[in-house]
């Protein structure tokens, strides 16, 4: 018997799995064998709030729930954007699914390189800080998204929210606009 493996995604969550026949009896894949809490998810934000926001419902807080979905770079209203263009604000995401987690992705559409901050807070609410950085000024613009990667190790605990912040105080260059937020992990 032949043993497909793949990956699909279901109402924004990415799936490894595998099929062995039919359709019906795919299951997923745990990444160690006979473990189903070794099952890598990755999944899109489903909730937002943020300390503030430019308007609503376009470059509201909620624009960064879901797969990005915002058309080339630039000033784009289906991205998040705090309202002072020379504030500090944080943007903070939540997820279905709590996942240990192991990598968060930042979709920056606008001014990118002003995230400072990135925490995953536990399902007992304990914030883990997993990416400090001073704002940087990208240049030349690199291609868009910019997609911030950050790897998180030592975290044992399930996360099901995260903390972005950005400093937009130090660059003057606008807002640091963000389309979308992606947490992976093993459920």
């Amino acid at each position: 018997m032949k043993i497909t493996r793949f990956r699909f995604v279901i109402a924004g969550l990415t799936v490894a799995a595998m099929a062995a026949g039919p359709a019906s009896s795919v299951a997923a894949v745990p990444s160690q064998r006979g473990s189903a809490k070794n099952v890598v998810i990755a999944q899109w934000a489903s909730s937002a709030k943020a300390t503030s926001q430019y308007s609503s419902p376009l470059w509201a807080a909620g624009q960064a729930t879901h797969k990005p979905n915002t058309v080339g770079c630039g000033d784009r209203p289906t991205a998040w954007a705090s309202k002072d263009k020379a504030g500090i604000d944080t943007l903070t995401v939540g997820f279905k699914i709590p996942v240990v987690p192991q990598m968060v992705k930042v979709y920056q559409t606008y001014n990118p390189g002003q995230v400072t901050k990135v925490q995953v807070v536990d399902v007992k609410g304990k914030a883990h800080n997993v990416y400090a950085a001073a704002p940087v000024a990208l240049v030349p613009p690199p291609p868009c998204p910019v997609i911030l990667e950050v790897p998180i190790t030592g975290v044992t605990a399930k996360v099901k929210t995260v903390r972005i912040t950005v400093d937009q105080s130090v660059l003057g260059i606008y807002q640091d606009e963000i389309d979308a937020v992606q947490l992976v992990g093993k459920g």
